[in-house]
């Protein structure tokens, strides 16, 4: 109730910050030159003024002009990667059936929503001849959706809106032939992808969109984009426009198997001259539903030597055991380039701009349809070994961010796979061990529900097997762990870890367990307050990450930094910290994300020593990057303070109330961070004579403190008071160094106003 009411007091001083709507522009018409009027026969005199109503106008093409590059657009391509377009229903409806459904029933982001929208409509302009009846489309619409009455203005509409991005397509193709400028593509389809808002381009006229497009591609990368995304858009319009089947009639598929050999070579091959494919039955269809999405890193990652601790705990590269045909194909990134290409080219597959390539459902189905039953185990077993064998092992090897989600969602579907139609006791007892320890690595991947499929599995492949490694138990040992702690049952997490103990001399597999370890037990006793103890703690995991330089410590690299910097900021040694984090901030292999978390963690050092300007410009540097739920919330709380040293109280309470908001995207803990954040907004309030809310806010507070009376983490937040007189002598250190140092930097914060707050 009461971050309601602090929401509609933000929004009634600044309501405009609470929406991204964009006042549409009013363009006046323009008066035709009257003497140019006069001076013309009377018979002419109409038609002048027609083709003066026709001439580009300069404000529209002005909007055009500046609408290019859209941001938004981009940004929502990329995260969606194939998914432009719905899901079909399976052939369930004709084809203008399902244009119409995608357009009216997507349930996407808005972006992707008006992407995926101006695709549709473009389709069912391409489908339906100008001129020609829309009568027979609407009576099949009808009859699949009979609660519409609209269906006909609907049709209009999604026709008018093809039909003009069809002749935004044309015009690109005729600025650039009559430029000379070389394309590589024969028609620059992918102008679809990159030009937005779509409202701004549809309703301008077609002088005014020729004139935009010269301008804009004789002076941007717009050709370069737009060649860029055209396959993509070529391929995404063929998915949408072939209906159930995505080969031509004139390239259909056949699977050939061979018999005598049903494992290595029950393989499929495609033929242009062979018969068409035969629709398939119902239960075929509802296999096309799984995702098929892979890249060809997973593919070669999955295929080739990967690093393996040694049952001594040493370190060794393992071949991957696939079949003997199999594995040159896996092996081989330009063989698996080339088999990739052939089957885009025969339109078996997809392709998205992030390079991962999707099986049409169609081929995956007559694929299972066509194989001998009999060679099922052995090609679960192959999909298996080669998603789980992609999955990078911490510290042996270095991570790629962009296959995490691909790689959790095929080890969980081809492992689903064996235990239910084989059983792992099916499996090889190397294969076993070598499952259950990737497993264990690829838990650290995010997603809760991932996380505990990954350990649940790891504990049923292990039944009947003997631990063969210190370090594997190691590992479980510490996911219980890592689990308590973030349930907040720190007492319980520390008692865990104490169950597994390094043996001696200690392999380096042994050394990596511990590694993780003692950055737990450092957070642990941070967050309880025993800043001394986790500095001891912390201090050992960095010994062990420059010692080892055979391993990989990367991922973990700017976690340890910031927890290490967190500690000395709470043991009043910030300066420590500070020298600390900028040796960091010099090294290049930082990924954006934890620069950026290592820069809010210098600005935190920076509020401790009061200097207030430099900790402000760091704040504003990473403001508009890309941001984790930490870094963001960190954010928040350090802008808040520094507005809140100089009276900004505007912004004060905007940044707190963001903070509020980051801080309930976390999982529900004992409230100590809200707490403060709330106290400081009483003190906000109080500044700005608002009584009445700061006093339902002291409700709040009061109520929290009830909650967090026996919680553990007492010291989540680095900076922020833990008891009733520390929050007083909080908010009492940020007046008195408003009072002696800061008046000079009111003017500063008051000029650059109050952040946006995010609509």
């Amino acid at each position: 109730m009461v971050c309601t009411e602090l929401l509609r007091k933000a929004y009634s001083k600044a309501a405009h910050l609470f929406t991204s709507y964009k006042p549409r522009r009013i363009h006046k018409k323009k008066a035709p030159n009257l003497r140019v009027v006069q001076s013309c026969p009377d018979t002419q005199q109409p038609n002048l003024s027609r083709q003066l109503r026709l001439l580009p106008r300069a404000d529209e093409i002005e909007e055009l002009e500046s609408s290019y590059p859209c941001q938004t657009l981009q940004q929502a391509l990329v995260a969606a990667g194939r998914q432009v377009y719905p899901p079909r229903s399976a052939g369930q409806y004709d084809i203008y059936v399902r244009i119409f459904l995608a357009v009216e029933q997507s349930d996407q982001t808005i972006e992707l929503r008006q992407l995926s929208k101006r695709f549709h409509c473009y389709a069912l302009a391409q489908l339906h001849p100008k001129g020609t009846s829309i009568d027979p489309i609407v009576k099949q619409i009808k009859d699949a959706v009979p609660k519409d009455d609209g269906i006909k203005q609907k049709v209009y509409n999604i026709l008018w809106v093809g039909r003009k991005w069809a002749t935004i397509v044309a015009l690109l193709d005729s600025v650039v032939k009559s430029a000379n400028m070389s394309v590589s593509v024969p028609s620059l389809l992918g102008v679809l992808c990159v030009l937005g808002p779509g409202s701004t381009w549809e309703r301008a006229s077609k002088e005014s969109l020729r004139a935009a497009l010269s301008n804009l591609a004789l002076r941007t990368d717009l050709c370069e984009q737009v060649s860029k995304h055209t396959e993509f858009a070529s391929t995404t319009l063929a998915w949408i426009l072939n209906e159930q089947s995505f080969a031509p009639p004139e390239s259909p598929l056949t699977f050939i198997s061979d018999p005598l050999f049903p494992r290595a070579t029950s393989t499929f091959r495609l033929s242009r001259q062979a018969s068409s494919i035969t629709r398939l039955g119902h239960q075929t269809r509802r296999l096309s539903t799984t995702n098929s999405e892979v890249s060809i890193d997973m593919l070669y990652r999955g295929g080739t030597p990967r690093k393996r601790w040694t049952e001594d705990g040493g370190i060794e590269n393992t071949g991957a055991p696939h079949d003997v045909i199999l594995q040159p194909l896996l092996s081989n990134m330009s063989t698996l380039n080339d088999a990739m290409c052939e089957l885009r080219r025969l339109s078996a597959v997809s392709t998205d701009v992030e390079g991962t390539y999707t099986l049409h459902p169609d081929v995956k189905a007559t694929v299972l349809e066509k194989l001998p039953s009999a060679s099922y185990p052995f090609w679960r077993l192959q999909a298996l070994i080669t998603a789980y064998r992609a999955v990078p092992w911490k510290y042996l090897e270095v991570v790629e961010p962009h296959l995490g989600a691909i790689l959790t969602t095929h080890v969980a579907h081809t492992l689903t796979a064996v235990r239910e139609h084989d059983g792992y006791e099916s499996l090889s007892m190397s294969d076993r061990v070598d499952i259950v320890l990737t497993l264990i690595e690829a838990s650290r991947f995010p997603g809760m529900e991932w996380k505990r499929l990954a350990v649940s599995q790891a504990k049923a492949t292990m039944c009947g097997l003997q631990d063969q490694m210190h370090a594997a138990i190691g590992s479980t040992v510490y996911q219980r762990a890592l689990d308590l702690f973030q349930n907040e049952d720190l007492s319980s997490a520390m008692d865990t870890l104490k169950e597994w103990r390094l043996t001696e001399p200690a392999s380096p597999a042994e050394e990596a367990v511990l590694f993780r370890m003692n950055l737990l037990r450092g957070k642990i006793l941070r967050f309880q307050g025993k800043f001394q103890d986790s500095l001891e703690c912390l201090s050992k995991s960095r010994c062990v990450a420059e010692q080892l330089g055979e391993l990989h410590f990367d991922e973990d690299a700017a976690d340890l930094v910031v927890e290490v910097a967190d500690t000395m900021i709470e043991l009043n040694d910030p300066i420590r910290a500070e020298q600390l984090l900028k040796e960091q901030l010099e090294r290049q292999y930082y990924t954006p994300a934890a620069r950026a978390l290592l820069s809010l963690s210098l600005a935190g050092s920076l509020f401790a020593q009061q200097r207030f300007l430099e900790a402000d410009r760091l704040c504003r540097d990473v403001e508009s990057q890309r941001l984790s739920k930490m870094a963001r919330l960190r954010l928040c709380i350090t802008a808040a303070k520094l507005r809140h040293v100089t009276s900004h109280w505007e912004g004060a309470f905007s940044w707190w109330t963001q903070a509020l908001l980051a801080i309930n995207k976390f999982p529900p803990t004992s409230g100590h961070a809200t707490r403060i954040i709330y106290v400081s907004l009483c003190d906000v309030l109080k500044h700005q004579g608002q009584q009445e809310l700061e006093q339902a806010s002291r409700a709040q507070v009061a109520n929290l403190e009830t909650l967090s009376g026996h919680a553990e983490a007492k010291h989540w937040i680095a900076g922020l008071p833990n008891t009733t007189c520390e929050v007083c002598g909080f908010i009492g250190c940020m007046a008195s160094a408003r009072d002696r140092l800061l008046r000079p930097c009111v003017g500063l914060f008051a000029k650059s106003g109050s952040p946006q707050f995010p609509s």
